[in-house]
């Protein structure tokens, strides 16, 4: 039977629903394009006596302590509103086969409450890849055709950026990667922070020490990322290369920073005429 909020349990808040649906009447068709996010974290273990309910909260359907908690929400694409609308409490990480379940329920209620789900976005955690699998998409890298980040027919599934971004520096700083017939190399960005870091003027002074060699626990903050593959980097190490200071092999992984900084802007924008779209790439 399908989880529905009341007084007592976690589920899909029912009755917040129905106020979006009355809201939806007076909006736009742009207005009410929106991302259904889903995202699960860690919660400390704790029980609270409700009296306005009578109920003790933190438990999970079967009666154990909660230690996990997944979330749906339902945020704007043109607009500025987002709104969770439900949440699940659980001893473990979710089940995929469940969290299926719960997308496919998500989204119905987003369509009975007229909105148009444009896109699902959530982080590459196993239990969502495999979710997204059941629900229809590949995933698969050599598998080019329109759909194969499509899930529940025509909804596209989007990777959290965020955690993308770091996912691609964390890997570059260990392999070098190719873009076409391109080498991209984390040693181009050691070298020109090397150089930049004794001129009198800095090309890019958001970069640190902590950019090149993360202190521990640092490679979790996206900050130190998008600070990395910027256009003052790019930039700067295109400057480099004109003046011999660094070889041309590095005009790759200046156009690799450009264009990754480019992507984030675009997919970090409300407006389409906000940034400009960067050229299609092949990378591997």
């Amino acid at each position: 039977m399908e989880a529905v909020c009341t007084k007592r349990e976690p589920g899909f808040l029912k009755g917040l629903l129905l106020k979006i649906k009355a809201r939806t009447a007076a909006m736009s068709h742009r207005e009410k394009m929106c991302s259904l996010v889903i995202d699960e974290m860690a919660i400390k273990g704790h029980l609270d006596y409700n009296r306005r309910t009578d109920f003790i909260d933190g438990l999970t359907p079967d009666g154990s302590k909660a230690r996990q908690a997944v979330v749906f929400m339902a945020r704007a694409i043109n607009g500025k509103w987002k709104q969770a609308i439900g949440y699940f409490l659980s001893k473990t990480a979710m089940p995929s086969e469940e969290i299926a379940i719960k997308l496919k329920q998500a989204v119905t209620h987003l369509q009975d409450a007229v909105l148009t789900v444009k896109c699902i976005v959530c982080d590459q955690r196993s239990t969502n890849v495999k979710a997204m699998r059941l629900l229809g998409a590949s995933l698969d890298i050599n598998d080019t055709s329109d759909g194969s980040h499509c899930v529940l027919q025509n909804i596209p599934l989007i990777f959290d950026v965020p955690h993308l971004m770091k996912s691609i520096r964390n890997n570059l700083k260990k392999h070098s990667l190719h873009v076409g017939e391109q080498e991209v190399s984390w040693k181009h960005v050691e070298d020109f922070f090397n150089l930049d870091k004794r001129s009198a003027i800095r090309m890019a002074p958001k970069l640190t020490e902590r950019h090149i060699h993360l202190p521990p626990f640092s490679n979790m903050r996206v900050k130190l990322d998008t600070q990395v593959f910027s256009h003052s980097v790019a930039a700067g190490m295109q400057t480099m290369v004109m003046h011999h200071k660094l070889s041309e092999e590095a005009l790759h992984t200046a156009k690799f920073a450009e264009d990754l900084d480019r992507l984030f802007d675009i997919l970090n924008s409300r407006s389409i005429k906000g940034h400009k779209m960067v050229e299609k790439t092949s990378w591997h």
